[in-house]
């Protein structure tokens, strides 16, 4: 993997961070977050962390786990790093994410990639293998959103969660629950991208909504019931789980299956993955994904 180098005007930044406080370094990795830049996040948090504790500690030490994370999964889709390798990676991250947790546990973000981490973990090793950890990884992600509710990237780790387990009595798995928080890390995701929170689309989250709604396959009369009781749902919700799984009721229905909303939705996400000609490594990977299940759809 490409190591980026930082400027040697961050450096002059970061060598006056205790001055300052931390602040200018945590918007910096997140640039870098953005940017696919892990290695130099690695790099800056290692300059850091030295001295810090409490919540300027947590801080740095999730950040640290999401670098790992990061490179673990780009390594093991690129071929890199063995599953073995990419699992101790992410054991990595979530011994450090849990760090954080005592250490800031008001802080959403540990909560979140400790339940990012073993649910990567369980992708490797596989769903029937894993059941031991869903009720784990939804618990950690409902800690993460009851301390910070639009978490689009949460509601996307619950929706692939929900999709891709077996229902009672193996599991939770439910269909109704996937769409629906899909769609609201869809739209926690699009508020952020209007408000200049995050920088760049995250295109699998599309593909993502896409696949839970071709995977549900629902007719016309299906999608409405399943959205009355959503409207239901969403009236009578009063946490913010419950109104993530019942999120499709605060939308207006539209007509239609599933499977021809899902396969818009991948086929939109890959004609603009297309038209970008220098892709990032995420957004070719983003492309293969949903070309991937389009051809899996014929």
């Amino acid at each position: 993997m490409k190591r980026k180098i930082v400027s040697g005007v961050f450096l002059l930044l970061l060598g006056a961070a205790t001055a300052v406080g931390l602040e200018p370094v945590l918007a910096e990795l997140d640039r870098l977050h953005h940017g696919d830049n892990h290695e130099a996040v690695l790099g800056l948090i290692a300059r850091e962390l030295s001295g810090l504790s409490g919540s300027e500690r947590a801080q740095l030490l999730w950040r640290q786990g999401r670098a790992r994370m990061q490179i673990a999964d780009f390594g093991h889709h690129d071929g890199d790093l063995t599953d073995d390798q990419a699992v101790a990676m992410l054991e990595e991250t979530e011994a450090l994410a849990r760090q954080a947790t005592q250490l800031a546990p008001e802080l959403a973000e540990p909560w979140f990639w400790v339940g990012a981490a073993m649910a990567r973990r369980g992708q490797i090793r596989g769903v029937l293998n894993s059941l031991f950890m869903a009720g784990d990884v939804r618990d950690y992600a409902q800690e993460a959103i009851n301390r910070r509710e639009e978490f689009s990237e949460a509601y996307f780790l619950m929706g692939q969660f929900y999709r891709e387990l077996p229902g009672r009595p193996l599991s939770f798995g439910n269909g109704d629950y996937a769409v629906s928080l899909a769609r609201r890390a869809v739209a926690v995701h699009e508020a952020e991208l209007a408000a200049g929170i995050t920088p760049n689309k995250a295109h699998d989250l599309y593909t993502q909504l896409g696949h839970a709604l071709w995977k549900r396959n629902h007719n016309s009369r299906q999608r409405q019931r399943a959205h009355n009781n959503a409207v239901s749902g969403w009236r009578s919700a009063s946490t913010p789980m419950e109104r993530g799984i019942n999120f499709d009721g605060s939308l207006p229905f539209s007509g239609g299956t599933d499977r021809e909303e899902a396969r818009a939705l991948v086929q939109q996400i890959v004609r603009e993955l297309t038209g970008i000609r220098n892709r990032t490594p995420r957004q070719q990977r983003d492309l293969e994904k949903a070309q991937a299940l389009l051809a899996d759809w014929g």
